[in-house]
């Protein structure tokens, strides 16, 4: 039976095989046909050949496969076009483009609450917490790179893979875990939409205000909500094409202004010891709830094998192509972006610490009011707004698709206009979510519950689970992956039972219309 061929191998690979034998194996996930173009492809390496259809050769041994493997796309078999791959997709993009889609797609409205998240940890946990997660994430991230390509086929999704790999059983348990992470930032976007707007009223109403009722979240975060019920009528996600540029700008921008605050406004503040609270119990949830933030910072797994689709081969310095396919110049990419956010996020909360030490509120543009010049302040509110209403439907209607799809068929029996589906459940979506968002107004305890509910098994589980399966690491390496998968596992569910804490207690100081 041949094996796969693990993208690890830094050995160079030879297949000469005829399509008859080809043909006459039998593969239950693909078509023969797929592998045609490219068989008699060869990949070199220093002058050393290597048998891709025999596993006693491979660095790592793979696992058992029913597809002829060793087939390693990533180069064009067909001589067509000079971006145009074994799989007629045309792909041009490069290490630098990847980094970039990594980096604009992470930075967003969480890194508001990253400094709140460095007071609750204090100097010496902060800093071990940012570092820490950001090695867990990049290596898992360099375990998922490898899954681009198995038994000679690509990976062009995370959901692909999963199904390949995992079958029936891990798309359901995929399937609920992406769609309650879409549910679940969008509930977090509109709480931040509302944070800001709230702080836009605030600078305008200037301190005779009062308690007026525009002051509050809850009317801003039901403003906000109005303003989703329209824009969920566009008719898909490639109405938003302009999302990812604007988000990209708004986002940096308001990082930037940020860690120009604490710069501006620098200090020696803070300790070494995480945020007080009223009792010992607080301060442990609070804690855990602030690393909580640090995982919601750090989530990429979903789009990380879609971005990775987008490369073309790497090149040699002669401007050749290299023959090692995408998974090189993606690793490359992954360890950039990982050292760009983590070097990003370490700026903004080491310096706004130093500069407010631990008199904050858990929102950082609220925490310079007085203090920062209220033009800068409006332009920075601003630049949050306009980032989270496309960002909103970029989020919401990859779950619309699902449900409504699923809704006219399963349910209505296509008996009822489509039309009236959509509408129908798209009010009724961002209505209920609305509602929760005015219902548990607390931007960071729900932050550290989605960063939570998305590092385990979407950035560690599924690509050291998938890995494991797909290669056969020696023992030391399997066990450092059962070490990572099973700390990252107590972590997750440490700081979920913190969050809902917070939460709760939140919600016991807190009146409702807010």
């Amino acid at each position: 039976m041949p094996a796969a061929v693990s993208p690890h191998s830094a050995c160079s690979c030879s297949l000469s095989a005829s399509l008859e034998s080809l043909e006459s194996l039998e593969s239950p996930r693909g078509s023969i046909e797929d592998l045609r173009p490219l068989v008699s492809q060869s990949y070199e390496d220093d002058g050393r050949r290597l048998n891709i259809l025999d596993p006693s050769t491979s660095i790592i041994t793979p696992r058992r496969s029913t597809l002829a493997s060793g087939f390693l796309p990533g180069f064009s078999a067909k001589g067509s076009s000079r971006w145009v791959c074994e799989d007629g997709v045309r792909r041009s993009g490069n290490r630098w483009t990847a980094s970039g889609h990594i980096i604009t797609a992470v930075v967003g409205s969480g890194v508001l609450a990253l400094p709140y998240a460095q007071a609750g940890m204090g100097w010496i946990l902060g800093p071990i917490a940012f570092l820490l997660f950001a090695w867990i994430t990049q290596f898992t991230a360099q375990l998922l790179v490898d899954l681009y390509i198995i038994d000679g086929r690509r990976m062009r999704t995370f959901p692909d893979m999963i199904r390949y790999v995992m079958g029936t059983p891990g798309m359901v348990v995929l399937g609920v875990l992406q769609q309650t992470n879409l549910v679940l930032t969008a509930l977090a976007y509109t709480i931040t939409a509302s944070q800001a707007m709230s702080g836009i009223a605030k600078l305008a109403a200037g301190t005779d205000a009062g308690d007026a009722w525009y002051l509050k979240n809850w009317p801003m975060g039901v403003i906000f909500g109005g303003v989703q019920i329209f824009f969920s009528q566009l008719p898909n996600l490639e109405s938003f094409w302009w999302a990812s540029c604007v988000g990209a700008i708004m986002s940096f921008g308001y990082s930037t202004i940020a860690l120009g605050f604490g710069i501006a406004y620098h200090g020696t503040e803070g300790g070494i010891e995480p945020m007080q609270e009223e009792s010992t119990a607080a301060t442990v949830w609070n804690t855990l709830n602030s690393i909580g933030t640090v995982l919601f910072a750090y989530s990429f797994a979903m789009i990380l094998l879609e971005i990775e689709d987008t490369l073309a081969d790497a090149k040699t310095k002669d401007g050749k192509r290299a023959h090692t396919g995408p998974v090189s110049s993606m690793k490359w990419s992954v360890n950039l972006s990982v050292a760009t956010m983590t070097a990003y996020y370490c700026a903004i909360s080491w310096s706004v610490f130093a500069s407010l030490g631990y008199n904050q509120t858990g929102y950082v543009l609220d925490d310079y009011q007085g203090i920062a010049p209220n033009w800068i302040l409006y332009v920075a509110q601003g630049m949050v707004i306009v980032h989270l209403v496309p960002a909103y439907q970029v989020w919401s209607q990859p779950h619309f698709v699902m449900v409504e799809e699923w809704l006219d068929r399963a349910v209505f029996k296509e008996r009822v206009p489509y039309w009236v589906v959509r509408v129908g459940y798209r009010v009724f979506y961002v209505c209920v979510v609305t509602f929760l968002a005015v219902l548990l107004p607390f931007f960071n305890a729900v932050l550290g519950f989605v960063g939570a509910i998305g590092f385990w098994p979407m950035t560690v589980y599924f690509p050291v689970w998938c890995w494991r399966r797909v290669y056969k690491p020696k023992p030391a390496f399997n066990a450092l992956l059962w070490a990572v998968d099973v700390f990252s596992l107590v972590v997750t569910l440490a700081v979920i039972a913190a969050s809902v804490e917070s939460m709760l207690q939140a919600a016991k100081k807190t009146e409702l219309w807010s």
